[in-house]
This record gives C-alpha cells, structure tokens and sequence, in this order.
C-alpha cells in the first residue's frame, strides 16, 4: 500500500502544472500546448515529442497558465483553458511566456548567439548576437530588435556592426494596423557614423497564427544619416516584409525579413537589409540555428563594396 501511495504522490507530480488534452473518444494526454491555428493543435509530450492533432477529435484543453486566444471575428483575449472553455469560437491560440503579466498581455522573446575562432595561416575572430523581443498588450504590439557584430582578422578590425530596431504596431483589427518605427544603424567600417530613421506606416498580417506568420508594412521615414564625415537629413519611402513558418511538428522553423529604405536625395540611394535562415528547436526553449545576412548600399561610401553578406550558425534560446 505504500508503494501504491508513493507511486501516486510521483505521478500526480509529475503532472503537476502540465496541460491537458482531452480527446473525444476518453483519452487524456500530458505535456504542454504549444498553440493552435486552423483545424491544427500542437502539443509536446516528453515520451512521444511533438504531435499535431486533428481539433475535430480534441474534446477540450486543461491548462494552468494563461493563453491568448483569437476568435473568428479578430477579438482577443487571454485565459485559462478549461472544460467550459469550447475552442468552436477560437481561430488560433497562443501561448503566453512571461509569469507575472496580466491576462491581457503576452511576451516572447530569442536570442541567437554565433561566434568563431581560428588560427593557422591567419587569425580569425567573430561574434554576432541577435535579439528579438514581442510584447503584445491589448490592441498594441512592442517590437524591439537588436543585431551587433564583430570580427576581427590579424588582429585588424574588420566588421563592427550595430543595427536596433523599435516598432510600435496598433491594431485596427484582425489584419490590418498602424505602425511607428524606430532604427539605428551604425557600420564605422563602412564609413556610416550613424543613421536615424523615424517613420510611420500601415502594414497588413496576411498570416498570424502559432505556425505562421507573415506581414507587410509601407510607409514614410525620416533619416538622419552621418557619413564620410557629412551630415545630411531627408525624406524615405520604406517597405518592410516578415515571414516565419513552422515545419515538422514544431521543429523546423523559418524565416525571412527585410526592408527597403528609398532616399530622396538620389545621392544617398536605397538601403536594402535582408535576413534568412533556419532554426531547429531542441526543445522549448533551445535551438540551432542558419542565416545568411544581406546589406546592399546601391550608393555606398567611397572606397566601400555596395554589398555586405555575412553568414552565421550558433545557438539560440527563446523565453
């Protein structure tokens, strides 16, 4: 009887915290919901990975921690999914990652960290970080972005790069929203001191569920631009494009983004920066991850290739 109890207590904690997928014909399975969008649930188990279900057979979902759920009509809200909780009316759910906010908010954020050395015929040295931060609350979304690289070869420097990213997007409904943007850009080496672009735009989600998403933005900026020592301020026109996909049951993700900044002052021509990659996720947290980073200057400074390419593999984690 001991044995029995004990046995018990260790099962019943185990399954502590975990969530509940309830299936109609009796079966209950634990681990944690990843999301939901479409005729597709997404649940990771530790004895059997990551599955997607059919919602047709999943009668309801236990949880303890709160999600955001998207209904047919666009609405939002979070809450904790319960028997009294029918998915019928739900269109995608989301998970929230951050304790301690309110119901009304959600927050994710990755970091992804390579870096390299080498010696022999010469010596070689790089890092590159990059940081991606959501945080969505009510009808606002906060995106904050940050890239640094460097690398240095025979002990001269050859890349020193710093590019920071703020958005603010403000939903007017299920697709369509309002954005202001913020950037700083900095490449010493390639003769940019600095550039301050503040702008405004309209983007459309042509996609937002757990398994895809895909937006784009047009709009107009205002840049600051130090180069070569000159100063100069103007007008920009601005496009912008972010795609992500989820493949392999949770596994395989990709992605692209990039944007185009179209100067007035024909001197100072059309800025193009570009991200694509992959990232294979170890689990719920870890991942390993490919890109390849584009930067084009049709106009660059004096003495400097129009094209940039870099090309990275590490290590991420995403909280």
């Amino acid at each position: 009887m001991t044995r029995i109890a004990g046995a018990a207590v260790v099962a019943m904690a185990a399954c502590a915290g975990a969530d509940v997928l309830v299936m109609q014909n009796g079966d209950r399975l634990t681990g944690s919901l990843t999301g939901m969008a479409g005729d597709r649930v997404m649940f990771e188990t530790e004895y059997a990975g990551s599955l997607v279900v059919d919602r047709e057979a999943v009668a309801h979902v236990e949880t303890d921690d709160a999600f955001e759920l998207v209904e047919r009509n666009g609405s939002r809200r979070m809450a904790v999914l319960t028997e009294d909780e029918p998915l019928a009316p739900v269109a995608v759910i989301r998970r929230n990652r951050l304790r301690g906010l309110s119901l009304a908010d959600s927050w994710q954020t990755h970091v992804d960290v390579s870096a390299s050395a080498a010696s022999g015929s010469r010596d070689e040295e790089d890092f590159r970080v990059l940081a991606e931060s959501t945080l969505r609350r009510g009808r606002m979304e906060h995106q904050l972005r940050a890239d640094v690289l460097g690398e240095e070869v025979d002990g001269e420097r050859t890349g020193d790069l710093l590019d920071i990213d703020y958005g603010l997007k403000v939903s007017l409904g299920p697709a369509w929203y309002v954005a202001g943007n913020t950037q700083y850009y900095q490449d010493r080496l390639k003769g940019i001191g600095e550039r301050i672009a503040l702008g405004a735009s309209v983007g459309r989600r042509l996609r937002d569920t757990s398994f895809e998403r895909w937006s784009v933005e047009l709009g107009v900026s205002q840049v600051l631009e130090e180069r070569g020592g000159d100063d100069s301020t103007g007008p920009a026109a601005r496009w912008g494009l972010d795609y992500g996909r989820f493949l392999w049951g949770n596994r395989l993700e990709l992605f692209h983004n990039h944007g185009v900044l179209v100067r007035a002052e024909s001197e100072r021509g059309v800025s193009i920066e570009a991200s694509t990659g992959v990232r294979y996720h170890l689990g719920a947290r870890w991942n390993a991850n490919a890109r390849v980073d584009v930067r084009h200057e049709t106009e660059p400074p004096e003495d400097n290739p129009a094209s940039d390419v870099t090309y990275a593999v590490g290590l991420g984690v995403r909280f």
